[in-house]
């Protein structure tokens, strides 16, 4: 037999119910962002709101959601309002050299390190490949597809090589270096202090776990790639020796921190990427390895908006953004959403291209990845998707719909192969596992084998280090 609520549960409920309805009508906060604050379903916040029913967790995690999103606004209320550069709802038209790509430098940094084979992270290449992969593809249609493309950040060494720049140095005559033509640069900690960038902050922070969910493989690389380049092993973060008040980890300059945004993270996120971490580090403290997870997701989005507010100083301009960075940015806006779709049709492009570059390889030197790319950029069928690409950006920025379908389903047909354009060649799957470094046996050209089937194999004869072990 069901117990009867006491008369205290009741009055909990109610109250919690009350300022959860106060909140939402007078402050904006949303009933999605109830749920990803307070880790409960949207069925059981809605039974709650039409209700008033709720098991003794449940309304304790909402009483937590409510009191972390109230001092979130008491916070913000009592800073000044100031003027802030607030994201345009609509892109610039393109000059006459068309639309400029503000790529992440992560992209350019990657792409480099495989083309060029870096020594310095050969076995972090391997270890790590969903990133080197993610990052190439990027790469490869930033190449192809953009008139031209930069970035607002300057690009770093891996070792004592440069392999960023010098792959920027090779494509000089599409590359434009933004850091030193921008008036003034906002900073990571203007982002962090402003009212109106924190509450962008805090939106992204709430979607990490649902863009976790578009892509998990992706999010565990990223975590394990960071805690490889910056966890360190100082007697802070360890076992025995773990001091709680201070904890000193290997990146310069330190990770950004700031407790009352890294609350709306979702817990399922932290327990998702915190149990590889675990398992990876024994003898580091858990509280550590928490602690390095949530400054390294806010150091993560804080810089994503720095490169997003910093490329307005472009003109005509859109941007590039990792994929991790991406993926938050499709969780925020839907299934469903133009930038799904937009999605789609890119990574159509990407294997599209792939395809061409794969046929032109043909076990030359990895270093001449590059010079396949620019001729293939000027070929008139790799122009005439660039072209309609770009009116799809502009499309996106003014939100027409109609026009984003039509101009997909253009995009989509005239990419994919007829019988009257030359077949893709697509490696037969034994060749490729059995010797990955060296040239395919035979080629299938009459249609009946996808790319999709064959991709990652067929990406091996290129980068041999990202075979999966």
């Amino acid at each position: 037999m069901t117990q009867p609520e006491s008369p205290r549960k009741k009055r909990g409920i109610k109250v919690a119910v009350k300022r959860m309805e106060e909140l939402r009508c007078c402050r904006g906060i949303s009933q999605a962002e109830l749920t990803h604050l307070a880790g409960l379903s949207k069925n059981t916040i809605t039974n709650i709101i039409k209700t008033g029913f709720a098991d003794a967790t449940s309304i304790k995690r909402l009483a937590e959601a409510l009191e972390v999103y109230e001092d979130f606004l008491t916070e913000q209320d009592q800073k000044p309002a100031v003027p802030v550069r607030e994201v345009p709802v609509a892109k610039p038209r393109p000059d006459e050299t068309g639309l400029h790509w503000i790529v992440d430098g992560i992209i350019l940094q990657c792409a480099g390190e495989l083309i060029f084979d870096s020594d310095a992270t050969s076995t972090l290449r391997t270890k790590n490949r969903n990133t080197y992969i993610a990052c190439f593809e990027d790469f490869l249609f930033t190449s192809i597809y953009s008139d031209s493309f930069g970035t607002t950040s300057a690009l770093p060494n891996a070792g004592t090589d440069s392999p960023a720049r010098l792959l920027t140095t090779q494509l000089s005559s599409l590359f434009k270096n933004h850091e030193q033509q921008i008036v003034k640069q906002i900073t990571h900690e203007e982002i962090l202090n402003h009212h109106v960038h924190r509450r962008n902050l805090q939106s992204d922070m709430m979607a990490m776990f649902d863009a976790y969910s578009l892509n998990k493989k992706i999010w565990h690389d990223w975590i394990l790639r960071e805690a490889r380049l910056y966890l360190g092993t100082h007697k802070s973060v360890l076992q025995k020796t773990a001091d709680f008040e201070k904890f000193v980890f290997a990146k310069t300059p330190e990770f950004f921190q700031d407790a009352q945004l890294t609350k709306a993270i979702h817990y399922k996120f932290v327990d998702s990427l915190l149990a590889p971490l675990v398992e990876l580090y024994p003898k580091h403290h858990k509280k550590a390895l928490q602690e390095f997870l949530l400054r390294t997701a806010l150091s993560h989005i804080v810089v994503g908006w720095w490169y997003d507010l910093n490329s307005l100083s472009v003109p005509a301009s859109i941007r590039m953004p990792y994929t991790v960075r991406s993926s938050i940015r499709l969780a925020l806006a839907g299934r469903k959403s133009a930038l799904s779709k937009q999605r789609f049709a890119k990574n159509f492009l990407v294997k599209n291209a792939f395809l061409e570059l794969i046929e032109a390889y043909r076990c030359r030197d990895r270093s001449e990845v590059l010079d396949i790319l620019l001729l293939m950029r000027d070929k008139k069928h790799f122009v005439n998707l660039r072209n309609r690409w770009n009116e799809l950006e502009l499309e996106m920025s003014l939100g027409n719909e109609k026009a984003i379908d039509t101009l997909i389903d253009d995009i989509t047909r005239v990419a994919t192969p007829t019988q009257q354009q030359p077949q893709p060649v697509i490696y037969e799957r034994e060749a490729v596992q059995d010797q990955p470094g060296l040239c395919v046996k035979r080629a299938l050209r009459d249609g009946t084998v996808h790319l999709t089937e064959h991709y990652a194999h067929a990406l091996f004869l290129i980068f041999p280090e990202l075979k999966e072990l």
